[in-house]
């Protein structure tokens, strides 16, 4: 296939896509409008995206129209980063070994759910593993077909594609956090005896040995978080157990006021250990890309030395990310009593802090890469990232539509597993839930990937172009 067609044919997928899209939020905003507008602010932002997305769209047909003969002006930069991206998670071991420890941890927290629902919840298991996937629907689906659930969800799949432009861990925190503290837990003697290694001959010994002082209040935090992220499990399923023993016909009513508030009271210790464990994974990753970049090796202990090299900056920006986070918890999931009173007008102007949000995740998505390729503090890490957006041109924001189209599609249709293993007898019906999980790995690794092969471009192109990006 030439050059020309493949650009118009992403071109056409990206045009489709967003008058599909369009079509389908617009239905979704006259209900809001009309019913109860809890879901507006999201659905106007997801909206927006998608007439963006169409826009550049018909301006990548328009690019092979007018340029149809000139062959080197027909591979722009963001499908350049996206195909390096993918060669370079094929390629490079480290990447897949990587995927595979998250992926690996994901699993794990999916099956202590699995087990504790079967365990607690007997035969309910299933009806609760639907409803929490499909709240808006009371169940049995009473003839909806997936299709048009796919359609429902099609909003917040959108939006959720934002967070995963900002380079992360990948990690479900939701329900594999205790994993991911145990695992991490398990490599502390390996970790103590490189960091002793490397502390004598490595440039970063002051980092090395700050990083050290800090092992045992992040052990102590680690154990304290496993903990109580599996009381936490185990309190929600067996209050869901009450729950629907009380009213078996009805809808369960959620695991009940008191895990809620246990879960509040939890909210600063998690947000504490996922700013250190998101710090030094995106640390890693970043400092193991730019090693691969420059034609180096990448082994377990150059990860862990780039991990503290820029731990205190990295720790600076989803510390300013995680202030926020907790603010927006706090404010945004009131607790009373377990529920909310949607139409308090506090609550109705909190709720366009969501999509604020997922923008504001979006404009930062360079800063840690600045940080690592740069050595860089962390406010001119978040000031670089700011630049680049403030002088973006039609690579940066493309990349950005055609990512947002594509990670759309991919999680929106591997969601079918989820809808088709309804079908699966027990105990197989969780089998589907567990591919799904390598899927989004997968697609969250090959998207950190890309940005970073984006920011190499744009550095290339400042260079080269002082004046503008």
């Amino acid at each position: 296939m030439s050059k020309s067609w493949f650009l118009g044919l992403v071109g056409l997928f990206m045009v489709a896509f967003g008058v599909f899209g369009i079509r389908v939020v617009q239905e979704q905003i006259t209900i809001d409008v009309h019913v109860h507008g809890f879901d507006l602010p999201s659905r106007l932002l997801t909206f927006g995206l998608l007439g963006f997305v169409v826009l550049l769209g018909i301006w990548s047909v328009v690019i092979v129209a007018v340029r149809w003969n000139d062959e080197r002006a027909l591979v722009p930069g963001f499908l350049v980063a996206y195909r390096n991206a993918l060669h370079e998670f094929t390629k490079r071991k480290w990447l897949l070994v990587l995927a595979g420890y998250v992926a690996s941890v994901n699993v794990l927290g999916a099956l202590a759910g699995f087990a504790m629902q079967r365990y607690y919840l007997g035969n309910y298991a299933d009806k609760v593993w639907l409803h929490d996937r499909f709240p808006d629907k009371a169940l049995p689906f009473q003839g909806l077909t997936h299709i048009a659930i796919l359609l429902k969800s099609l909003p917040s799949t959108i939006g959720g594609t934002l967070g995963s432009f900002l380079p992360h861990t990948g990690m479900n925190f939701s329900i594999a956090e205790g994993f991911v503290a145990l695992s991490m837990l398990a490599l502390f003697p390996w970790v103590n005896r490189r960091l002793a290694s490397l502390q004598d001959r490595s440039s970063q010994g002051s980092a090395i040995e700050f990083f050290r002082k800090l092992m045992w209040p992040i052990g102590i935090l680690l154990l304290i978080d496993a903990e109580g992220q599996f009381f936490l499990l185990q309190r929600m399923y067996s209050g869901m157990a009450a729950s629907i023993a009380s009213m078996p016909n009805q809808p369960y009513g959620g695991p009940g006021p008191d895990w809620l508030r246990l879960q509040f009271a939890m909210v600063p210790i998690s947000e504490i250990f996922y700013i250190v464990v998101t710090a030094l994974f995106v640390g890693g990753l970043a400092g193991s890309m730019r090693r691969s970049s420059s034609g180096d090796s990448v082994t377990a202990e150059s990860f862990l030395e780039d991990s503290i090299r820029t731990f205190k900056p990295m720790a600076g920006i989803f510390l300013l990310l995680g202030i926020i986070g907790m603010l927006f918890q706090f404010f945004v999931v009131p607790m009373r009593g377990g529920s909310y009173d949607h139409n308090l007008p506090f609550e109705q102007y909190l709720r366009w802090l969501s999509p604020a949000w997922s923008l504001l995740m979006l404009i930062l998505m360079f800063a840690p890469y600045a940080v690592a390729d740069g050595a860089l503090s962390v406010w001119r890490g978040l000031r670089e990232s700011f630049g680049i957006w403030l002088n973006c041109g039609y690579n940066l924001l493309s990349f950005m539509a055609f990512g947002i189209a594509m990670m759309t599609v991919i999680l929106a249709g591997s969601s079918l597993l989820y809808l088709l293993a309804k079908d699966v007898a027990s105990p197989l019906n969780y089998v589907p839930s567990l591919i799904i999980i390598v899927i989004r790995v997968v697609v969250h690794i090959v998207m950190a990937v890309a940005v970073w092969e984006l920011f190499q471009q744009i550095k290339a192109a400042s260079v080269a172009e002082p004046d503008g990006v």
